[in-house]
Order: C-alpha cells, then structure tokens, then sequence
C-alpha cells in the first residue's frame, strides 16, 4: 500500500493539518501580492500624476520663452530647470515602481510544494 494511502487511513487529521498549513500559506501569500500590488500601482499614478506636471510645466516654460523674445539668461535657466524636480520625482517614482515588482509572486507557496513533492517521491521510492 502506499505510505500516502497509509497516513491518511491512520492518521487523517495529519492530512487535514498539512491542509490548513497550505491554506494559511496561501491566504498569506495573497495578502502578500495584493499589498504588492497596491503599492506598485500607488507608485504608477504618482509616477504618471508627476510626469503630467512635468510635461505641463515644460509647455508653459515654452510658451514663456517664445513669448518673452528679451529674456534675461538666469531667467531662462530658471524656466527651464523648473519642470525638472516633477521630472526627477517622476524617475525616482518609476524606479521605486519597478523595484517592488521584482520578487516572485507565491514564491513560498511554490517552495512547500516542490518540497513535499520531493518528500513524497522519496517516499515513493522502492
């Protein structure tokens, strides 16, 4: 008989353990990713609301310098480095974006389940 057959006619609350430990683990792993998920996409407005305002202020830094023919060289300077703090905030916001994206979704779920595929398949072994 089948050691896997065996513990569950012996022992069935072991098999409903390891059942509510997979269903803990996976409610974990989903608050997890969706918390991920959230903050990545907080990340993404916050990375699109400061490029818009980037990209407005460089419009009317524009219009400014096209319709302003005499101006003084600090001013000019100074119209144009005012879109760069959105653009920099933009960058610095699309980068944070990608960082929290790069771990594996379910990772820990994934390794319980190649181990106790592993275990069963010594198990199962003649």
């Amino acid at each position: 008989m089948h050691p896997l057959l065996q513990l569950a006619m012996t022992q069935p609350g072991l098999l409903g353990e390891h059942a509510q430990g997979y269903a803990a683990l996976l409610g974990s792993e989903i608050q997890t990713f969706q918390q991920r998920t959230q903050q990545r996409l907080l990340w993404a407005a916050a990375t699109l609301a400061c490029g818009t305002a980037a990209l407005a202020l460089a419009g009317v830094a524009l219009m400014l310098w096209a319709a302003v023919p005499g101006m003084a060289g600090s001013a000019v300077g100074v119209l144009w480095l005012t879109p760069c703090l959105p653009l920099l905030a933009a960058a610095g916001c699309g980068l944070r974006a990608c960082r929290n994206s790069e771990t594996r979704a379910f990772a820990q779920l994934q390794a319980q389940l190649q181990a106790d595929l592993q275990l069963l398949q010594e198990v199962s072994a003649p």
